[in-house]
């Protein structure tokens, strides 16, 4: 996963987190799309963290989520 593109499986991971949070509604679709960026940089205003939209993570750890795997290779 990069940031700017996290792998579909992760983003949808990371936007079911953000529906919880309630900063992000609709189904996931896995796709970091503007209402998903939009989403994060809300999430990331309310707590205090730089506005982004990306998938950072002090972000993720914060979303109950951790940073993401490294990969086994």
């Amino acid at each position: 996963m990069d940031l700017l593109h996290p792998d579909p499986s992760r983003g949808e991971e990371i936007q079911q987190a953000m529906i919880r949070q309630g900063v992000l509604s609709g189904e996931p679709t896995g796709t970091w799309d503007s209402s998903t960026k939009s989403a994060m940089r809300q999430y990331q205003s309310e707590n205090g963290f730089p506005e982004t939209g990306l998938p950072d993570a002090k972000s993720l750890m914060k979303l109950g989520l951790g940073p993401h795997p490294l990969p086994l290779d």
